[in-house]
């Protein structure tokens, strides 16, 4: 029996610090919806950031070892003359060890060698050179984002060979080819893989459409095989712009390592907001990083959130689910109350029918009757007989 998938809804709701957001969604593909945060009134002017692909491209910015390496920390210089945003689980490449961000930051203009702590996302190398490469992709697995959440190196590393493992797998049962071993430890081998890129592929060109009926959208939440995985909010409209694509291949691959040929029930925005508003309240842990960078990170029954302030401005609230979300049904209509019924009496009886007895008018034998009448009677007898055929 098909799954009811429910069609695009909009509410408003309320993310502390970043005040009152529309919500609208879902947009579905398989296995995989997205919702979007996105601005109602009027426009704001915003800051102008760079990102770390645009950075590296035009060469204002690098990403590089220490010079006493170590898995836990990397150097990020930007010689531009705007803010560098980096995101949370955004994935590098090269260096001795492809590594991911572990907290969301903002790199002042004219910086160098900003230190960034990072977590490894290749386990058993420990060779290369000292320069990175952005992978333009966020870690692809809500397991793996929780472990950086929670600060465990074993557990991204445990979550990267689960994610390949699931990864290599639906690559075989689509393109129908045998299954393939990972030769490293690395994410980054599934995700240059031909025949896994081309399912990524599937779910970017479909959902890729869906930002653009909003003129100014702030946030993502991604729902993959029937959960909520990941929400990413921003403070602004051209940040969340210049990170879609990355956020978009981020959630396609994790779509793509799910249970693709499963049909999920549909979350709707009311699940959506419901999660969100249970994700504020837990205990709190503040980090604090170079130039005015506090990141604050929440936890919760269910989920684990952070915030990253800047010079005391809320840029960046990230929640990723940690346990089950119970998904409401949709609310059904109530139904009309029922007249009660009146008793009906019973139906009385019918009487029986009297029969009526044939009534003879003739007199009673050795009765005597009146002279006149008995000469009608001769005469009746008389016609009588005659219309018998008989004579009197």
């Amino acid at each position: 029996m098909p799954v009811p998938v429910p069609h695009p809804q909009q509410i408003t709701v309320t993310i502390p610090g970043l005040g009152r957001l529309a919500l609208s969604g879902p947009y579905r593909h398989r296995n995989l919806s997205l919702f979007y945060f996105h601005d109602t009134g009027r426009p704001l002017a915003e800051p102008n950031y760079i990102t770390l692909e645009e950075g590296t491209t035009s060469g204002q910015v690098t990403v590089s070892e220490q010079a006493d390496a170590r898995v836990g920390r990397l150097l990020i210089s930007n010689m531009s003359d705007r803010p560098l945003f980096l995101q949370i689980g955004e994935i590098v490449k090269g260096g001795k060890q492809d590594r991911t961000l572990q907290a969301s930051l903002v790199v002042p203009p004219r910086t160098r060698n900003f230190p960034v702590p990072s977590f490894c996302v290749e386990r058993t190398r420990w060779a290369g050179g000292r320069k990175f490469a952005p992978r333009g992709v966020i870690l692809p697995d809500r397991l793996g984002r929780l472990a950086v959440q929670k600060r465990s190196q074993a557990e991204v590393w445990s979550n990267v060979g689960s994610y390949k493992a699931r990864a290599n797998r639906n690559a075989a049962a689509v393109t129908g080819k045998a299954l393939r071993r990972s030769r490293t430890s690395s994410v980054n081998e599934e995700l240059d893989n031909a025949d896994f890129r081309k399912l990524i592929g599937t779910y970017e060109s479909k959902l890729r459409p869906s930002c653009r009926r909003f003129s100014r959208p702030r946030g993502l939440v991604t729902v993959v095989d029937g959960q909520i995985s990941t929400a990413d909010i921003y403070h602004a409209s051209t940040l969340f712009r210049k990170l879609y694509p990355k956020l978009l291949k981020g959630s396609s691959a994790e779509a793509a390592a799910g249970r693709i040929s499963t049909m999920w029930r549909g979350v709707t925005v009311h699940d959506v907001a419901r999660f969100l508003a249970a994700s504020w309240h837990g205990s709190k842990r503040t980090e604090t990083y170079a130039h005015d960078n506090v990141f604050v990170r929440i936890t919760s029954r269910r989920a684990v959130a952070s915030q990253l302030f800047y010079k005391d401005n809320l840029i960046h609230v990230q929640v990723v689910r940690s346990g089950p979300v119970v998904i409401q049904p949709p609310p059904r209509p109530i139904p009309l109350p029922r007249p009660i019924p009146r008793p009906i009496p019973p139906r009385p009886e019918p009487r029986p029918l009297r029969r009526r007895e044939p009534v003879d008018d003739s007199p009673p034998r050795g009765v005597l009757v009146p002279a006149e009448e008995g000469r009608r009677l001769h005469r009746q007898q008389a016609v009588d007989n005659e219309k018998k055929g008989r004579s009197p």
